[in-house]
């Protein structure tokens, strides 16, 4: 059996040359669910089944989805960090993001990176701004899971990482929309599973709603709206710990000290 997969920029369409085919489809941003019911007719018998999260990426191709683990602001708790660490332990998490500040001012900084590095898998990190960037990625040395993603464009497990920690409190920053030109200077056809980090939350969304007023990073905001991730993962603001959002087709979170289990 074959089957052809096209779409255009707001529906998704499936298609087999000799069946008929019932179609439900839910698009939850670029993550599409899918369930599917094919009926035979030379039999009476109906095959039903899910394809639970499958990824849409290119026409004529599937790729399933990943399940990773994001946190942010554990501020130097060890109780919290030890519960993180034990849920990413289990075999359904591939991967970590830690969207910084996970120390007070880096206070445990070297006892957090020994624990996260012990869940053996990539924990892909950013600093907040509680952590100097020199002094994490200094530390970082002996640790061989952890990923120093700020600034950089990390490829991993078929995912695309965009890092950019501290700056929790500007509303404007010329770096990093420089870092973002860089971006998307760098990014190619092949980058389908994008997965921006920022320690700021983006502009205008319920992340970075704090006393009815908005007070998130609005480059952050253009550089979604232009780059178009799959998920926007943020922290700083712990009053919207747990919250999510939408900007276009992104995803956009704040997955606090509690984690938050998000698949792509």
């Amino acid at each position: 059996m074959i089957f052809r997969l096209f779409s255009s920029s707001r529906r998704v369409r499936l298609w087999t040359p000799s069946l008929p085919l019932l179609q439900e489809v839910k698009k939850i941003k670029r993550t599409y669910f899918f369930s599917l019911s094919f009926c035979f007719h030379d039999s009476y018998k109906r095959l039903k089944f899910n394809l639970a999260t499958v990824t849409l990426i290119s026409p004529f191709f599937f790729l399933p989805s990943m399940k990773f683990m994001a946190f942010s602001d554990v501020h130097a708790d060890m109780g919290v960090a030890e519960r993180l660490v034990k849920r990413a332990q289990k075999d359904d998490i591939e991967l970590v993001v830690c969207a910084g500040d996970f120390t007070v001012f880096e206070r445990q900084l070297k006892p957090m990176l020994k624990l996260f590095d012990s869940i053996g898998k990539p924990v892909i990190i950013i600093p907040g701004n509680h952590e100097a960037p020199k002094e994490l990625e200094k530390n970082l040395g002996p640790r061989k899971h952890i990923v120093y993603a700020h600034k950089k464009l990390v490829r991993l497990y078929g995912l695309t990482f965009l890092g950019w920690g501290t700056d929790g409190f500007n509303r404007r920053s010329d770096e990093f929309r420089e870092v973002a030109r860089q971006w998307r200077r760098e990014l190619t056809a092949e980058d389908h599973k994008i997965v921006l980090i920022t320690h700021a939350p983006p502009f205008g969304t319920v992340l970075d709603n704090l006393e009815k007023e908005h007070i998130g990073n609005k480059d952050i905001r253009l550089a979604i709206e232009r780059i178009q991730p799959n998920i926007s993962i943020s922290g700083h603001i712990h009053e919207n710990e747990g919250k999510k959002d939408t900007i276009g087709d992104t995803l956009c979170v704040n997955p606090g000290w509690k984690g938050m289990v998000l698949m792509i």
